[in-house]
């Protein structure tokens, strides 16, 4: 139903945006560009050869530009002259190639030129007497007779230069001026400019009261946001590193985000063009632009070290499903739903600047501005700028809200406190109504509102991509709807990109199998509740000396059982486990091997284990069978656990001389039994149920033992369920087929080079990931008597 409600939410915010942006769309100055960057190297390379230039297959760089002097002038007489030849939007071409020639041509938004340079180091070319008369007709075109010569021929260190001016009437005080320089008869630069006086711009409006407050406490909310974001680390690093782990491990996902101006080479565009204008070698603009990256991504790491020391228990399970994904669990169903939901949340919320305009009377929205997308030449993936730029959802949605939340009583006062702040923080970063703070406030507060409800409803994964979807929506449908052929193609590729990823995360969300979070949720409230470093070393300390201790519990020694070898190992997933291995010496030289596992894992399992131990050291003594002891055994572990907990065990009396052992299984993972005679593993799986499960009867009428005989060469292994449900980073258990493909080929070496066998390929199957739950192994082979010559084919 949930992924029904997102599928509406983003067609409902694609529609409204197709039929309200071109409406209310403010962006690059209302301007709607008719060249991109294809279409302004095609008219550079064109005008290139009219001045006798041939730049084809030279290399190119473009940028877009903005000019807010000329778009205010617009805005106050959109119909003088001024604002018909000129456009807000200007366009530059650079072209150069490996010899340091290189050519600069800038157009307007619409293809008209303004100017052209010729930096060639050997200039050569046809000569033309009336040149700059020419360059005058090219530049101006039909309004060439408005001008008037204002410098004809005038000698200058780069060649002779003439002039030529008008003046708009419908703009007092701003006139529009040619120049051009020639040398040998050839144009070597030309522009096509205007110059307004102060009068003719007009005065800035004067910053009302509203205005004013808001910009004070918008520096006051960042301040102390940023504030709270030093003060939560200093408070966890005092008892936690758990933070920084994972804002370490989530860091690659902002990281190849904020590779994105330089994945669409908008930033070489940059970096090409301000090194032509200023002297530096372009992989000077490349360095600094990578050293900024890296500043903003240092930023970032904090804020997500912070939101996640600022978790609160009830948000955990919003929060897991991205921790798995940071420690490497992709195959997770719970991601794949939150990103879907941000993604569909963030183009239903990229609608809401435009419907408030629509319920204000309100008619020009400037919401994501970007001229860079004009000129990028893969502008479809400045779409990942927005998991970088958006810093309200940072600092409201994942740092103050969780953080408010879980120190509120009351979630709507939280709510409200993040929304406050988070609107201010929106304010200072999209101002969508630039001359009405009072409306940009209110957008602000819708768009900080809505990506609470995402958080609420996706998680943090949820939350966190919203911007994405919303980036992806506003600046594809813009592009889609300019004139620019090439424009309105990137444009969809955007909306391609986006939907190709939502699509994808939609289809995850039901293909891919829904990960344990409950262990994440645990791990991480367990180091929420942890005690000051000092504290926690003085624990640590004693949890030292309780594993020693526990240690000491084991068999220090492999038992040496007549007619029999055996391999042992048990490594605890904490510093101290509920996993039990035993072997006693029983009366009649018979001996009772047992491998056991207490549910969960730390201290409280630990201590179940110790009692098992007892209780199984006190049986020794007057060997009872093994329905009885099984019997015991689980009244007295109902009586402790009370149904909290329980233990799993395969126990065993093992005759050396008759080569027979009566095993019984109280609920645990079967012993698997290899064969030497046939090679062929059995798995022995009697009845039977988990001590403290239940007391009484229903215990011991589903409580089954068996017999089982031994031949020379047979091994049998009995193991805790951490060996076979160790975990890799994909989330694969390591499975009951390959510990059977293990012992088939390696149990003719004997128990210990077994016991290594398997210990080995458990590592490398789980990689870097931690122990997923307490691992025991115990492995006994029968030895007295001639091996089969199977066995001894093996063996060679």
């Amino acid at each position: 139903m949930k992924r029904l409600a997102a599928a509406l939410c983003a067609a409902a915010g694609l529609s409204s945006l197709w039929m309200l942006m071109p409406r209310f769309d403010a962006a690059l100055a209302g301007v709607r560009p008719a060249v991109g960057r294809e279409e302004a190297i095609r008219k550079a390379i064109g005008w290139a050869r009219e001045h006798g230039v041939e730049i084809r297959g030279w290399r190119f760089a473009a940028q877009a530009e903005l000019d807010p002097v000329l778009g205010r002038i617009r805005e106050q007489a959109p119909l003088s002259e001024l604002a018909r030849v000129f456009t807000p939007v200007r366009i530059r071409v650079l072209a150069f190639n490996d010899r340091g020639d290189a050519v600069v041509a800038t157009m307007t938004a619409e293809g008209r030129p303004l100017s052209f340079q010729d930096r060639r180091q050997n200039a050569v070319g046809e000569a033309a007497g009336d040149a700059a008369e020419q360059e005058l007709s090219r530049l101006a075109g039909g309004d060439s007779g408005r001008f008037t010569r204002t410098a004809d021929n005038v000698r200058t260190l780069e060649g002779s230069r003439s002039a030529w001016e008008w003046l708009d009437p419908a703009v007092k005080g701003a006139l529009a001026r040619v120049v051009v320089v020639t040398r040998n008869g050839r144009v070597i630069q030309s522009s096509y400019e205007y110059s307004a006086s102060q009068e003719a711009v007009g005065e800035p409006p004067p910053p009302r009261k509203l205005q004013a407050a808001v910009a004070v406490l918008t520096t006051a909310c960042a301040g102390g946001l940023g504030g709270l974001v030093f003060w939560l680390l200093y408070a966890s690093l005092r008892k936690r590193t758990d933070p920084f782990a994972f804002a370490l491990r989530f860091l690659w996902i902002p990281a190849a985000a904020a590779a994105a101006p330089f994945l669409s080479g908008n930033y070489q565009n940059e970096a090409l063009i301000r090194s032509f204008e200023e002297g530096l070698v372009g992989d000077t603009r490349l360095l600094l632009g990578i050293s900024a990256a890296l500043v903003v991504l240092l930023g970032l790491f904090l804020i997500l070290a912070a939101a996640y020391a600022a978790v609160p228990e009830r948000h955990l399970r919003l929060w897991s499903p991205a921790v798995l994904l940071a420690q490497g669990q992709w195959k997770n169903r719970q991601a794949a739903g939150q990103i879907w939901t941000g993604l569909a949340g963030g183009v239903l919320l990229a609608s809401a600047p435009y419907w408030l305009a629509l319920a204000l009377g309100r008619t020009r929205v400037r919401f994501l501005d970007d001229p860079a997308l004009i000129t990028a030449p893969q502008p479809a993936w400045e779409a990942l700028g927005g998991l970088v730029s958006a810093w309200e959802v940072y600092l409201a949605a994942l740092l103050l809200y969780p953080f408010l939340a879980g120190r509120l009583k009351r979630a709507w006062l939280a709510g409200a406190g993040a929304v406050a702040a988070g609107a201010l923080v929106t304010t200072m970063a999209r101002n969508v109504f630039p001359h009405d703070p009072g409306a940009s406030l209110a957008a602000a507060t819708a768009l900080t509102g809505g990506y609470l409800l995402i958080y609420h409803s996706g998680g943090m994964l949820g939350a966190w991509v919203a911007p994405l979807g919303m980036h992806a929506a506003v600046q594809g449908i813009r592009l889609a709807h300019m004139p620019a052929p090439s424009l309105e193609a990137a444009g969809w590729q955007m909306l391609a990109l986006a939907g190709g990823l939502a699509v994808g995360a939609l289809g995850c969300s039901f293909l891919l199998p829904e990960a344990d979070t409950g262990e994440v949720e645990t791990q991480m409230r367990e180091a929420a509740a942890a005690p000051p470093r000092s504290q926690t070393e003085k624990l640590r300390a004693e949890l030292a000396v309780a594993r020693r201790a526990q240690e000491g519990l084991l068999p220090q020694t492999p038992p040496r059982i007549p007619g029999f070898e055996t391999a042992a190992v048990c490594h605890p997933a904490r510093e101290v486990g509920g996993d039990l291995y035993d072997a006693q010496a029983w009366p009649g030289d018979r001996w009772m091997l047992c491998v056991a596992d207490v549910s969960g894992k730390g201290l409280g399992a630990a201590l179940h284990m110790t009692m098992l131990k007892g209780m199984l050291e006190s049986a020794a003594h007057h060997a009872p069978a093994l329905p009885v002891l099984a019997s015991r055994l689980n009244r007295a572990v109902a009586e402790t656990g009370r149904g909290r907990m329980f233990i799993t065990m395969s126990l065993m009396v093992l005759d050396p001389v008759r080569r027979t052992a009566e095993h019984l299984r109280a609920g645990h993972n079967p012993p698997l039994l290899w064969r030497a005679r046939t090679g062929e593993c059995e798995w022995r799986r009697p009845r039977g149920i988990g001590l403290g499960l239940t007391a009484g009867p229903a215990f011991e009428s589903n409580l089954e033992t068996e017999r089982l005989e031994f031949e020379p060469g047979d091994v049998l292994v009995l193991y805790s369920d951490g060996v076979t449900e160790d975990m890799n980073a994909q989330g694969e258990p390591f499975g009951e087929q390959r510990l059977v493909e293990i012992v088939r080929r390696r149990a003719s070496e004997g128990p210990q080079r077994l016991t290594d066998a398997i210990m080995e390929e458990a590592r490398a199957f789980r990689g870097r990931m931690e122990l997923h739950d307490d691992w025991t192994l115990l492995v006994i082979q029968c030895v007295d008597g001639a091996q089969t010559g199977g066995s001894v084919e093996r063996d060679r």
